[in-house]
């Protein structure tokens, strides 16, 4: 349930899950896009390729192959979903949101089913307990440049970050589907006021792509929208950069980059992500789920994150109104930034989003304008 380097029932429980759905999708696969099913088969190649070039242990090798392969596994799925299917998942991960935004706002009046340092515990987790703040695990600390600590929710996933991202797609998805406005802005509202008790900045990302960049465009046109919210992004991202402990996660993904563009094949699994600093204690290794995708596979897996996020781009481009798009470019940007974003606890749907976004025709624009589509439309 968490990116924590142990294993744990819950997280067998999810992976067995996953693989089933992949057993059900595999027959579906001659009628999906080939072009997206080859770059899949491909990047899966590059991660086991990282796998077998590891060097850490087994343990931390498996967590770190696992991240990265639970993104193109949802994201095969999702090439093969039916717009009914994908409308059924959508409302059943809005079900799940919203009753896990609930409790993480009863966490804020101290209300809490499970002793978070007993469920820390009982998996064998390396997070720090702080006696001083309460008594709580570090990831339910968020420390702010001032020295001030501010206590976050972590929600049914006991895991502030993932339940914010888990949060964040359950107001988008009420914002698109929901069609009653007074049960949307209600369903929209109490998500965001969960996103804002887990201090999740990742799921800041997804709501401002999944929610707020459709909106913009839908006003004023592609160009312009992407004109308008170039310069928050770029004050965002200095923000981001240098706020408290978000540092070690621009740290990740620049030196990812950075490993990418000097390595064909990169440097195999071991020298980035949460789990190797958690436990060996390498303080040099920073949280990025592209940058430990990128260190792994260098510049082979730089060419797979470009081409996907080119082809979003290209569907927001030509005027799609499918949702799904926006929600699935979310999911690749918040992953720069964060290794939540590939938890299946927090962020499955939206990789599925990904794959639905991508196994559906870029929508035609008539003369008028003005474009249609009949693929996942809400």
């Amino acid at each position: 349930m968490t990116l924590q380097p142990s294993w744990t029932w819950a997280q067998n429980v999810d992976d067995v899950l996953l693989i089933l759905a992949l057993v059900v999708a595999i027959p579906r696969l001659w009628r999906a896009n080939g072009l997206y099913v080859l770059v899949v088969a491909f990047y899966s190649a590059l991660m086991v390729v990282a796998l077998i070039r590891s060097s850490v242990s087994a343990a931390i090798t498996l967590e770190l192959f696992r991240a990265s392969m639970i993104p193109a596994v949802l994201l095969l799925i999702g090439l093969v979903l039916s717009a009914r299917e994908f409308r059924n998942a959508a409302l059943t991960w809005l079900a799940m949101s919203t009753f896990n935004a609930l409790y993480m706002l009863a966490e804020m009046f101290g209300f809490r089913m499970i002793d978070p340092v007993r469920f820390y515990s009982a998996i064998g987790s390396q997070t720090h307990i702080y006696e001083a703040y309460h008594g709580m695990p570090g990831a339910y600390l968020y420390w702010s440049d001032d020295g001030s600590v501010a206590l976050r929710a972590g929600g049914i996933v006991m895991n502030p970050p993932i339940a914010g991202t888990m949060v964040a797609i359950g107001a988008v998805i009420a914002f698109h589907l929901v069609k009653r406005v007074s049960v949307k802005f209600l369903l929209v509202g109490i998500n965001l006021l969960a996103l804002w008790a887990s201090q999740g900045r990742g799921g800041a990302v997804i709501v401002a792509i999944g929610l707020v960049l459709p909106i913009i465009v839908r006003k004023v046109g592609v160009p312009l929208a992407f004109g308008l919210l170039l310069p928050f992004g770029i004050v965002a991202y200095g923000r981001f950069s240098s706020a408290g402990d978000s540092v070690s996660h621009v740290e990740g993904f620049v030196h990812g980059v950075s490993v990418s563009l000097t390595k064909l094949f990169g440097d195999g699994f071991g020298t980035a992500g949460n789990a190797v600093k958690l436990t060996l204690r390498n303080e040099e290794s920073s949280e990025s789920l592209v940058g430990i995708v990128l260190v792994a596979g260098g510049t082979m897996s730089l060419v797979v994150v470009l081409a996907l996020v080119i082809a979003l781009l290209r569907r927001v481009r030509r005027g799609s109104d499918a949702w799904a798009q926006y929600l699935g470019l979310a999911a690749l940007i918040s992953a720069f930034f964060s290794e939540s974003s590939g938890a299946l606890a927090g962020a499955a749907f939206m990789w599925l989003a990904l794959g639905a976004a991508l196994g559906t025709p870029i929508a035609r624009v008539p003369s008028d304008g003005r474009a249609r589509s009949d693929s996942l439309r809400p």
